[in-house]
């Protein structure tokens, strides 16, 4: 259960990242 929570913040995480380094090239 705690490592599929793991993996879902995670998933989230990296998809936070991405959308940071978007933003951050513009």
């Amino acid at each position: 259960m705690a490592e599929l929570l793991l993996a879902h913040v995670n998933k989230n995480l990296v998809r936070l990242g991405s959308w940071f380094r978007v933003f951050g090239s513009v």
